[in-house]
Formats: structure tokens, sequence, C-alpha cells
């Protein structure tokens, strides 16, 4: 890592295998992708970056198109208290990737759990975490929407999914899941 404005290398570390994948999750921390594991990689301390996931086998064969963690939609938090914006601030991480299979493109989603340690593999084309706020609850709702065309239909759906709901409050309201089908020729 290399810090363009003071020009002098911040941290360095040789990966044992290859970077499929890499992006900044937050303003500290670089997620790398190998073939076999999610890493997380902070700029300060001068750590070897530290797995995070295995990546599930049905990904094997995709070339990995995004990482996201739900703690980098939130913005910058470097400024509080020095917390590291790691895997420990994060309770979901998300890879996406694509792959050709009998002539069509297929997406392949792993969702992660980081309070289970447990994942979850969906067939996706498109995921993204975003923050919702729903009129009159007290803190914003954490969504998962995410895209799929299913076979030769010419129609997708988008679906959202609320995370870490807030009805522990006292008059929240639960996101009320919701299914979009669209017709892909109209946007040819």
């Amino acid at each position: 890592m290399f810090d363009l404005d003071a020009k002098s290398r911040i941290a360095s570390h040789e990966m044992a295998e290859e970077i499929d994948f890499w992006r900044w999750v937050s303003s500290d921390t670089v997620g790398v992708v190998t073939r076999h594991a999610v890493y997380h990689w902070c700029k300060d301390g001068g750590r070897a970056p530290t797995m995070v996931f295995q990546r599930d086998t049905a990904l094997d064969v995709c070339q990995i198109v995004n990482y996201q963690t739900d703690f980098s939609i939130e913005g910058d938090h470097s400024a509080q208290a020095g917390a590291s914006t790691t895997a420990a601030t994060s309770q979901w991480l998300l890879l996406t990737g694509f792959t050709s299979l009998d002539n069509r493109l297929q997406g392949c989603m792993q969702l992660f759990s980081v309070v289970r340690n447990l994942s979850q593999v969906l067939e996706v084309h498109a995921a993204a975490f975003c923050r919702f706020h729903i009129p009159g609850n007290m803190d914003d709702s954490l969504l998962l929407a995410y895209a799929d065309k299913q076979g030769a239909s010419d129609f997708g759906k988008v679906l959202f999914r609320e995370f870490l709901k807030n009805l522990c409050v006292k008059g929240n309201s639960e996101f009320s899941s919701n299914l979009y089908l669209f017709d892909i020729n109209s946007y040819t």
C-alpha cells in the first residue's frame, strides 16, 4: 500500500495465493479476495491481512466482480476512537461473481454472517447492501437488494431483504419485503 500524498509505502505483504479481486471496504481497510478465502488488510499497524471467511466452492468458476461489507456503506467511520473497520465491526459480508453456463451469464453471491460464521450461496446477478429509513422509525434499516433472471425468461426480478431489524425500539416498523419484476427487453 502506498500513501500517494506522502509518496511513501504504508504497508507491504506477499500473499500465498493469487489475488482475484480487491477493493477498499473502508477508509483504512482493503478487502482482498483470493481463490480460497477473503481477507481484510488494515493499512495501520503493519499486520498481515486477516482471513475473514472461506470462499465457497460454488464461486470457484466465477470471475469476482464485487465485494462489500455492511459497514462499508455507512461512510467514513475512521474517526470513531481509532475503530478499525474490519469484519469485527461488520455483521454481513457479500461476495459476488459471474460465470458463463450453457451460453448464458450466471451470477453467484456468497453472503457471509460474521456473527454466525456461516455462508449462504445464491444464484443472483447483482447484489448490494443499502441503508433505508422507514418513516417513523428511529434508526435506518439495513437492506440487501439482489437481482436475478431465471432461465430463458425475459423477466428479471429485484428483491429487497431486511437485515438487522430495528424492532427492539418500541414503535419501529419492519420493512415490507417486495419483489419487483421487470422486462429486460425494455432496457435494450
